[in-house]
């Protein structure tokens, strides 16, 4: 088969000869790795060869070594590490080779062709030619389109490498090559593709970073390139200078002066783009010293507050406050500066967080001088203004003066400008979110019927923010859920009512107005008081009519788009069917049971993952609801579960199934047992997976314990098999200390292992059988000692150490003195006491320690 022709039916709209040219280059790869990756570098490489083919031949190899997905990446990687060698430096030198070539779409492929391979070659000094090639391209007589790919090539690649596995000269090499590449002598083209690799390298380039001969180098360069003539060379520049001080946010100190003059000129004067990127240098700063302020509170900070925002904030806010008036309606066209209020508003807010109380006398003068302006521009943006600093000043601050704006805002959600309704809806949405007590009984019918009649409005973007109101108007009544009545009984049914009409519109799909309606429905009833029963089952009759029309025939003619639709649809519809189950009592969900479950159940006849996760959600709550009662279900539900844990593509479908075999398990205990070899085989087949994505992992291995604790004694047949699995998971470490994801993972592993154990441990001392399990002590001890000396432990792994040493010394008492003797053990438990989620667990555990000790003597 022509390789040209595979490549452009990969492309194909058709399904079938798309599927079958994605069969061939998938038989290709896997049957015939390195010949055949050749064979694509060839097609890429050789000039005469159609541009397009060229371009999708190069995209088709950046895609042989990229995936979001960290297991893809691996084997991957692997499969290209394991590549003859001989042909490895053919096809590095076709992609040189492709580099030079004056096509604009091939040679820009290259660069992030070389940009992956070389990020993985060049560090392991597998590809030595390959900077000294970059850099003459870059420095050399080669043509401007060579240059600016070969700048291109170097970002990509910084932005693949660690650069503590990179030699110093070359990471100098690189850094000055790109900066170089700044110069106002080069022309615009090229400038510009140095600053984007700059922007690309500054996490690569930290080390040069903390010297600050090199700082000064780096930053006098892109300064320099804030005042280019190129808009984009402007806005890439405050690209990186935004970048910086959130990488480098302890050092900037000694240029900020400098950085304040430079943005807000940019503000004041430059063209929409820069004017927003100037601003988001600023939104930055904030957020940067917000973790830090959080670091504080916590008792740790790995930063100085440097305190930037309080002394640059009342210069900033008349800026900020300026930039909300540039709004453009929608019916006025299309404009950058939406982006510009958007970023003021941002701006505003995060400053807001930060000075707190004094934000109000640098605002309240704008807010209250323009809320009622005949020009819609001042209204809206002062509106704006006042929803964006809700988050910062104290209640009791700002509880007067809401109190006074309430009005006004009900009565913007009537305004003729829809830009202006929408601003009124969302700071509406930030009252009921951060100032709850600020609406008083008074004023709430008002606030409620406003709202009611917004959601009739004819622009989308008016019932969108209408909706989020009431959502979080709805949160503000959390505490009271469980309460005889609240005041979400006074106005439920009919808010329901328009919500499920909202859903409906014909103009559903713009503006998430149907995702809205339906989350702000499953606030209601999360959050409705226990006069509102009735009316959660006529939500839930309604609900599960509007899941059976969804589920109805699909016609020949309905398009892609139209079925996803139709699936997210029924996602929402599942997720509103759980919080019903969840609100409502065993005897009235028994009633409509059948019926619940069959819908459901037809869910899982389309493949949807959105849809298939939520349904599963139900099917989960809906077990724990009836208990025992979900025995009569048991075979029915089994098929879907088992092709839910199969799942390793769409993976939260898997993790979620894992989560059901859990609540099946706590809803039938031994009753479970019949789909138990199945289950079972299926989540050892999950453990031994390397395609599945590692995060459901932890789930599966937590299956393990509610198995166990399910069947009890029973769990005897799986003891061999399922504790070879844990002892093989607990060798498992990070790769990397540093990387919050890794530790973040092994702590939710060794904490499944944790409850594993736990589970197995007292499931079979309740049948007698514990002693099967002292051949495995010895490992299970070490293991928890291996836990328990980790710093990095998580306050979960800790709990679980502590509730496994005191199952391990109830059920085996002097048996295991040795280990509850042990220093570490002593320590960590006592350690323990001072978390107070934990502390109960452990005087529990220290308790079944004291006893076993004294018993020998």
């Amino acid at each position: 088969m022509d390789l040209a022709a595979v490549l452009q039916n990969a492309q194909s709209p058709d399904n079938v000869i798309r599927g079958q040219a994605e069969a061939f280059l998938n038989d290709a790869i896997e049957k015939q790795y390195g010949p055949f990756l050749l064979a694509l570098t060839s097609e890429f490489a050789t000039e005469g060869r159609p541009e397009l083919n060229r371009q999708l031949a190069g995209l088709y190899i950046k895609n042989l070594i990229t995936a979001q997905d960290n297991t893809i990446y691996v084997n991957k990687v692997n499969r290209w590490n394991n590549c003859d060698p001989v042909i490895k430096e053919q096809i590095k030198a076709g992609f040189l080779q492709a580099l030079l070539s004056p096509s604009r779409n091939v040679n820009r492929t290259a660069a992030q062709v070389i940009g992956a391979f070389g990020g993985l070659d060049f560090p392991k000094k597998l590809w030595p030619q390959l900077l000294p090639t970059l850099l003459g391209n870059i420095s050399g007589a080669l043509n401007v389109e060579t240059k600016i790919a070969s700048l291109e090539t170097l970002g990509y690649m910084c932005d693949e490498m660690d650069p503590e596995e990179v030699d110093t000269t070359d990471v100098n090499n690189i850094l000055t090559a790109i900066v170089g590449s700044l110069s106002s002598q080069n022309n615009d083209g090229i400038r510009n593709a140095a600053i984007t690799a700059l922007y690309n390298s500054l996490d690569f380039t930290s080390k040069n970073f903390s010297i600050q001969a090199e700082r000064d180098f780096i930053l006098k360069a892109i300064c320099e390139s804030t005042q280019s003539t190129s808009v984009d060379i402007r806005l890439k520049a405050f690209e990186c200078l935004t970048k910086i001080v959130d990488l480098y946010y302890e050092q900037i100190i000694g240029y900020i002066e400098v950085l304040y003059q430079l943005t807000t000129a940019a503000i004041q004067t430059d063209v929409s783009s820069v004017v927003s990127q100037a601003i988001e240098f600023w939104t930055t700063i904030a957020l940067r010293e917000l973790d830090v302020i959080a670091e504080i509170e916590d008792n740790y900070t790995s930063s100085p507050y440097l305190k930037i925002i309080e002394k640059a904030s009342k210069p900033l806010i008349p800026l900020l406050l300026n930039g909300l008036t540039k709004q453009v309606d929608i019916d006025e066209g299309d404009d950058d500066n939406s982006y510009v209020t958007s970023s003021s508003a941002e701006c505003l807010n995060a400053i807001s967080r930060i000075v707190k109380d004094n934000i109000i006398p640098e605002t309240l003068p704008f807010i209250t001088a323009n809320i009622s302006s005949p020009d819609w521009h001042f209204r809206e943006a002062s509106i704006t203004a006042f929803g964006a600093i809700l988050e910062g000043p104290d209640d009791l601050k700002l509880t007067p003066i809401i109190a006074q704006a309430l009005p006004i805002l009900i009565n913007s959600l009537k305004d003729v400008k829809p830009m202006v309704k929408e601003s009124a809806g969302w700071t509406i949405a930030r009252v009921c979110e951060f100032h709850k007590n600020a609406i008083s009984m008074d004023v709430l019918p008002l606030l409620v019927d406003a709202l009611r009649i917004a959601l009739d409005d004819p622009d989308p973007r008016v019932v969108s923010k209408a909706c989020l109101a009431i959502h979080n108007l709805a949160i503000a009544c959390e505490n009271e859920s469980e309460s005889q009545t609240n005041v979400i009984s006074l106005f439920l049914p009919t808010m329901l009512e328009k919500l499920f009409i909202v859903a409906n519109r014909p103009d559903w799909n713009e503006e998430g107005i149907r995702s809205s309606a339906y989350e702000a429905c499953n606030m209601l009833i999360s959050n409705s008081a226990l006069d509102m029963k009735q009316v959660v089952v006529n939500v839930l009759i309604e609900t599960l009519n509007r899941l059976e029309i969804s589920l109805g025939p699909i016609s020949a003619n309905t398009s892609t788009t139209e079925t996803s639709e139709n699936m997210n649809l029924q996602s929402h519809l599942c997720s509103l069917i759980s919080e019903c189950i969840r609100k409502l009592d065993q005897d009235v969900i028994l009633l409509h049971a059948d019926r619940i479950m069959q819908l459901l159940l037809y869910v899982f006849n389309v493949r949807s993952a959105i849809a298939h996760e939520d349904a599963f959600l139900a099917i989960g709550f809906f077990a724990d609801k009836i208990g025992v009662n979900f025995a009569r279900y048991l075979d029915y539900v089994k098929s879907p579960l088992l092709l839910g844990l199969q799942n390793f593509d769409e993976y939260s479908v898997c993790s979620v199934a894992l989560g059901v075999v859990g609540d099946i398990c706590r809803a039938l205990n031994s009753l479970v047992e019949p789909i138990c070899n199945d289950v079972l085989k299926y989540v050892l087949e999950i453990l031994r997976s390397t395609s599945v994505n590692r995060s459901v992992k932890p789930h599966a291995i937590s299956t393990f314990s509610d198995i166990a604790m399910a069947i009890g004694g029973n769990f005897e047949a799986y003891i061999s098999v399922v504790i070879g699995i844990l002892n093989q998971a607990s060798t498992v470490m990070p790769t990397n200390i540093d990387d919050e994801d890794e530790i973040d993972y092994i702590n939710k592993l060794r904490f499944s292992i944790l409850e594993a154990y736990t589970g197995i441990i007292h499931s079979l001392s309740e049948s007698n059988k514990q002693d099967i399990i002292i051949p495995q002590l010895e490992s299970i001890t070490s293991f928890i000692k291996q836990c328990a000396q980790d710093d990095e432990k998580s306050d979960d792994v800790l709990k679980g150490i502590v509730g496994l040493i005191g199952d391990i010394g109830k059920v085996y008492g002097v048996r295991v003195i040795s280990f509850l003797s042990d220093r570490v053990i002593i320590k960590t438990v006592q350690e323990s006491t001072a978390i107070e989620e934990i502390s109960d667990l452990s005087r529990w555990t220290q308790q079944i320690i004291a006893t076993t000790l004294n018993s020998r003597k």
